[in-house]
């Protein structure tokens, strides 16, 4: 009797929809080895939002995700990176920079100017890329790039 109990248990697990199974592994930020959450915007895809500081901490867990993170955009010898502070970007820590190289599909701005000569606080969202070192003409190593459509809006303000 207790064995027909287990594989009527297991028989029904097996029959519920994915996603309700795996539902408690899912969390923002892909913690404890979970998956982040599905993109309002496209549910193939995952969005782990994220804090700058932890792209610092461990690229290599965030490569090829769709990340969400805040940060100070400025140009850089004609390029768009984004910073952890206003302080990293006005003393050119490079090595704490991420690179935005969007696709065809564009960077599209959301309330944010690219005509701030001292940069812009901004959230970008994007697919990440930790192998991204430069443009190959430089040697100031960078912390990656968000590449594909690039979304850079401006954060929300407390009222």
């Amino acid at each position: 009797m207790k064995g027909l109990l287990i594989c009527l248990v297991v028989l029904g697990a097996s029959l519920l929809p994915a996603p309700l199974l795996a539902h408690e592994s899912f969390t923002v930020d892909g913690r404890f080895n979970t998956l982040c959450r599905p993109w309002i915007g496209d549910t193939s895809k995952r969005l782990c939002v994220v804090s700058f500081y932890k792209l610092i901490a461990d690229p290599e867990k965030y490569q090829g995700n769709l990340v969400q993170f805040h940060g100070f955009m400025g140009k850089v010898f004609g390029q768009l990176m984004v910073f952890p502070s206003e302080d990293s970007f006005k003393n050119n820590v490079f090595i704490e920079a991420i690179a935005l190289k969007p696709n065809q599909r564009g960077l599209i701005l959301k309330g944010v100017s690219l005509q701030a000569p001292n940069g812009v606080p901004v959230m970008v969202t994007g697919e990440f890329d930790a192998n991204y070192g430069g443009n190959g003409g430089t040697t100031t190593p960078l912390l990656g790039a968000v590449k594909g459509q690039v979304i850079v809006s401006a954060p929300a303000r407390p009222h």
